[in-house]
């Protein structure tokens, strides 16, 4: 494209660019997102940032992370706050607590 003449190589050049950051930002966003069951807004979010801070590199490493990260935050944290309002839930104020639930201080 080069040796026929500027005005070639920039089109090029320009659709190589266009068509590279499609797939970096919006279509690895989207395969990756569903892959891990991250929101794709998180997973973009996550591609540009580490590619900001860690260049390429870090546009491969950190999406992975926020999935880890996403997923150990589901499991300690929202797991069972969640299971703890249905349990505050199904007590309704002025019932009796279940007995069976209890704990026996006999042994």
């Amino acid at each position: 494209a080069i040796a026929q003449g500027g005005w070639t190589f920039s089109w090029v050049l320009l659709l190589f660019v266009i068509i590279q950051n499609l797939e970096t930002y919006i279509l690895d966003p989207l395969l990756v997102g569903s892959s891990v069951r991250v929101h794709p807004l998180y997973q973009l979010l996550a591609v540009l940032g580490g590619a900001k801070v860690l260049g390429i590199l870090g546009a491969l490493i950190v999406p992975p992370w926020v999935a880890g990260a996403a997923l150990v935050l589901e499991n300690l944290y929202l797991k069972p706050k969640l299971e703890a309002e249905q349990n505050a839930a199904t007590i309704s104020p002025g019932s009796e607590p279940d007995a069976s639930n209890a704990l026996s201080l006999n042994g």
